[in-house]
């Protein structure tokens, strides 16, 4: 075991000691979770009311409270938790590697934030789903879909399914 590994496996061992649950050492996430986001408003200054209260270090501790407080529920459970954290970090970045080859595109929200999702509007798993009588202009809004755009749209589908010369 590494050293990341061994310090979550003593701190979860520390926590079976005490019978702490399961669901506290979770909750301690979301709690550290709050407290990083205390940190980078109090960074940047987020909150107008309070000003900048925190500095770098204090944002970096915080999230490096997070990191452990996931590690600890790692070993809580039994796993590695250094070995399960490398294997999402692989895990992700082989799903980046796969979004990079595709163009970012993005469509504006049905609700007010954020102002845009990635994706299509037709596949969004936020925005709810798109009645079949409407189409998505080129600037991604939601339109009655006509008689004659149905017609356009079947045209143009019918052209980017076509071989073209380059393709032949």
């Amino acid at each position: 075991m590494t050293g990341l590994s061994d310090a979550a496996r003593r701190l979860a061992a520390w926590n079976d000691a005490r019978h702490v649950p399961m669901s506290t050492r979770i909750l301690k996430l979301a709690e550290e979770t709050g407290e990083a986001t205390q940190a980078w408003l109090g960074y940047t200054g987020g909150n107008p009311r309070k000003g900048f209260t925190h500095d770098q270090d204090a944002l970096v501790s915080e999230l490096g409270d997070v990191a452990l407080a996931a590690m600890v529920a790692l070993a809580s459970l039994g796993r590695d938790a250094e070995a399960e954290v490398n294997h999402r970090a692989a895990f992700v970045l082989a799903r980046l590697a796969n979004i990079s080859a595709t163009p970012n595109v993005t469509h504006p929200s049905y609700y007010s934030a954020p102002a845009h999702h990635t994706g299509r509007r037709e596949d969004c798993r936020i925005c709810p789903p798109l009645p079949c009588d409407v189409w998505i202009d080129h600037d991604g809004q939601a339109r009655p879909l006509t008689e004659r755009g149905r017609d356009v749209l079947s045209e143009l589908e019918h052209h980017q399914h076509a071989p073209t010369q380059e393709d032949r």
